[in-house]
């Protein structure tokens, strides 16, 4: 099975467009209400990251398959990374997965609800949170758990990671090289211009997803897959 897969049970109608006037349109992103009722109910197991927009069908990540280990999101300054990392936060807040987020920029994240919290960086509770995930993650044995035990660290501006203690950093690498195949995911945003400083980490990211500001690109099985996400606040 893939890493990621769109959700083929999924019918959209296809309008026929054979004898209709071309009119410029300005493509207006959903919002994430919107999103969820036009793809309709997703495995229980899902993760959605977007929709794709060839053919409007979900972008999914299987929590029950870690070869994807994590996910690094990597774009230029203002491109979309914090929103991508938004929109995911929100997925999870809706299945009721329980995440935490870091960032430098709390500012970015004041709107968000739900989670454990929002950390800045230089937050102790957020080297507590990175020991925490993987103190928990080191004590399930590698055993399968269902949705409801799975746990996401989201780290907005990943290169951050060096304003942290010691301790943390080798933390941060055990749940990146262990996390996903025991319950804990790590989803983390780069500038471009920033990955020459932690390139030890960066290596450490299986998945990259790629963003321009409009939409997003992941490879997978030597495809690119491009889609979108809801339109955040």
């Amino acid at each position: 099975m893939n890493k990621y897969n769109k959700y083929l049970e999924v019918y959209k109608g296809i309008v026929s467009t054979e004898n209709a006037t071309p009119v410029f349109q300005i493509f207006q992103r959903p919002t994430v209400e919107k999103m969820l009722r036009d793809v309709g109910p997703l495995p229980e197991e899902a993760l959605m990251f977007g929709v794709c927009p060839d053919d409007g069908l979900p972008v999914l990540l299987s929590v029950k398959d870690p070869t994807p280990q994590n996910i690094l999101v990597l774009s230029d300054k203002r491109r979309g990374k914090t929103s991508f990392l938004k929109s995911v936060a929100t997925f999870l807040r809706l299945s009721k997965t329980p995440y935490g987020v870091i960032t430098n920029n709390t500012k970015e994240w004041k709107e968000q609800r739900g989670g454990v919290g929002v950390f800045h960086v230089s937050e102790g509770a957020a080297d507590d949170l990175i020991f925490s995930l993987a103190s928990w993650a080191s004590l399930t044995h590698g055993k399968q758990r269902g949705r409801n035990a799975q746990a996401f660290l989201l780290f907005d501006n990943l290169e951050e990671i060096i304003e942290m203690e010691s301790e943390t950093i080798q933390n941060l690498r055990w749940l990146l090289d262990n996390g996903a195949k025991k319950g804990v995911w790590t989803i983390a945003t780069i500038d471009n211009s920033q990955v020459y400083k932690i390139p030890a980490i960066v290596e450490r990211f299986v998945t990259k997803i790629k963003g321009d500001g409009s939409y997003y690109t992941l490879q997978e099985n030597g495809k690119e897959i491009r889609f979108y996400i809801p339109e955040m606040e």
